[in-house]
């Protein structure tokens, strides 16, 4: 199953512009406040894995939509917003899901709430689906409650863990080994060497940590399900964020193989000017750049802009 695009018909100041999905990566850049972190919540809301399996840190593949996305009860309440999202089976069949927006009054069993439709009844995609978000960026070092957990990472998967963060990071001598790690805002896999463990970790490593991480629950779901398995979704906000501008590139580079190979489509926002340099000449259907940008009041949509532009 892969999302093809995402036609918000009415959302706070974007109206009927759509976004295109890439089979593999998909871009968002852009100005800030033009709703970029948006569509991620937006994708995130019509996800609901049904099975039980778990990610390498032991969390589910689902979010809780409160985590991605908050509508306001000044601004948001009182409107109907709309997003219709198109969407390719296995077979090949072109699909809709409407998502619609509403305030529902208290009752006697439930309290007022603003509430999400898919196709009024609520019916979500069975897709796994992890989503990154900005909480990742808060330094490990500075968090108040941290704990390592008991849970053993299997051994093939900490041997991937380690040659991939050495890739990306363009770490040559350090020996690296994944440790799980519970905090006040994360909970993931740190980065330990023979030097230093978790709290010696940089703001890159540990963002670079969970996204590999997240990639490799993706492999260890796809050997659980076998024929079952029809792909997923991974959605990180900031990609860029931390991260050296070659570190950049190896991680966007790494991305695309283990998309394909994983059946994964990874959409992230960005700003980095380097990743849109280095994909401007791989677009097309696996890979899409949608740059956002606000116009007479507006958010419109440039799809697959060149460098220059």
């Amino acid at each position: 199953m892969k999302l093809k695009s995402l036609k918000v018909e009415d959302f706070r100041h974007i109206q009927g512009e759509t976004i295109i999905f890439g089979d593999k990566l998909t871009v968002i850049s852009g100005q800030n406040g033009t709703g970029k972190s948006s569509i991620l919540g937006w994708v995130a809301q019509l996800c609901d894995f049904k099975k039980k399996n778990r990610r390498l840190n032991d969390l589910p593949f689902k979010e809780d939509f409160q985590n991605v996305f908050r509508f306001c009860p000044t601004y948001d309440y009182s409107k109907n917003y709309k997003v219709v999202f198109e969407y390719e089976e296995k077979h090949g069949t072109i699909l809709n899901k409407t998502v619609t927006t509403r305030f529902q009054k208290a009752t006697e069993k439930s309290p007022s709430r603003y509430r999400t439709d898919i196709d009024g009844r609520g019916i979500t995609l069975d897709i796994p689906i992890i989503y990154l978000g900005l909480k990742r960026l808060i330094p490990l070092a500075t968090e108040k409650k941290i704990s390592v957990k008991s849970k053993p990472i299997p051994s093939a998967y900490q041997k991937r863990f380690s040659s991939l963060s050495k890739e990306i990071l363009i770490l040559i001598d350090d020996k690296i080994s994944p440790e799980g790690i519970k905090s006040s805002n994360k909970d993931l896999l740190a980065m330990k060497t023979d030097n230093y463990g978790h709290l010696g970790n940089s703001a890159g490593q540990d963002n670079i940590g969970q996204i590999i991480s997240s990639i490799l629950s993706f492999d260890q779901l796809k050997k659980e399900l076998d024929n079952e398995y029809q792909g997923g979704i991974l959605l990180i906000d900031e990609l860029d964020a931390t991260l050296y501008a070659g570190s950049q590139i190896n991680l966007i580079n790494r991305m695309y193989r283990l998309a394909e190979s994983l059946n994964i489509q990874i959409i992230f926002t960005t700003h980095s000017l380097e990743i849109i340099e280095n994909l401007e000449g791989k677009l097309g259907l696996d890979t899409s750049i949608n740059h956002l940008l606000t116009l007479d009041g507006k958010v419109k949509n440039i799809l697959n802009p060149t460098y220059d532009y």
